[in-house]
């Protein structure tokens, strides 16, 4: 990447990978210089600022990356990836009620946009997570859908949704959406514990333990990979 910068080839994704290969390699001053240079030549491109934002979140330089956040939706108040790392701001802040308020706020400004959508469905099933709210289960499933709508291309959506369904007792639904994603050739996450506990849940039990086994050998000392195996043999 610098090689293009120092033959003249720049652009705002240049310079936000530059400062994340500066930041990889533990050169986080060197990044925010990048950063903050790409800010002055590109005035009017949220995208620089937002990641400013992430550079000062990674360290919970929470205010830091509130202010950047706030300068990329002052170019662009509809920039989706800077209010959902607002909300990210208030969640590592404890304040998951809070972003989820603000969230929905964003949505009646941007009814369409499909990743304000999927904040808010994720803060919700987060939410659940703590409260075990069930309403909380339906409108994480109603804001999947409404995302998947909107933009039918997004991927981890549609494993979310199938997490939903599956909490939601619906394994038959969670499958139908677990097996076409697998198929998809840009998913490349293992999904055989949803598979498991789905098609254990319809009683094609030999299938899920299968689905458990493959899953503990990826990780065999995830609690709840033994715990559904063992459930499953008995």
């Amino acid at each position: 990447f610098e090689n293009l910068q120092a033959a003249k080839v720049e652009s705002p994704q240049i310079a936000i990978m530059i400062a994340r290969c500066h930041e990889a390699l533990g050169r986080r001053p060197r990044a925010i210089k990048v950063l903050e240079k790409a800010e002055t030549t590109y005035p009017k491109e949220p995208t620089v600022a937002t990641a400013v934002g992430d550079l000062h979140l990674k360290t919970r330089a929470f205010e830091d990356a509130r202010a950047a956040y706030k300068r990329a939706l002052a170019i662009d108040p509809a920039h989706q990836p800077a209010r959902l790392k607002i909300a990210s701001l208030l969640v590592k802040e404890a304040k998951v009620r809070e972003a989820i308020t603000y969230l929905q706020k964003a949505l009646k400004e941007n009814p369409t946009g499909a990743l304000l959508h999927v904040g808010l469905a994720d803060l919700s099933r987060q939410l659940y997570d703590t409260s075990a709210e069930s309403t909380l289960l339906d409108d994480a499933a109603k804001g999947y859908r409404k995302a998947l709508t909107l933009d039918p291309g997004l991927l981890a959506p549609q494993a979310n949704l199938a997490r939903v369904l599956l909490a939601q007792a619906k394994p038959a639904e969670a499958l139908a959406v677990l097996e076409k994603l697998e198929q998809h050739p840009n998913w490349h996450d293992d999904l055989s514990f949803e598979l498991g506990q789905a098609k254990q849940a319809l009683n094609r039990v030999d299938e899920a333990i299968g689905h458990y086994q493959k899953a503990l050998g990826k990780n065999e000392e995830d609690a709840r990979y033994l715990m559904a195996a063992g459930s499953a043999h008995f």
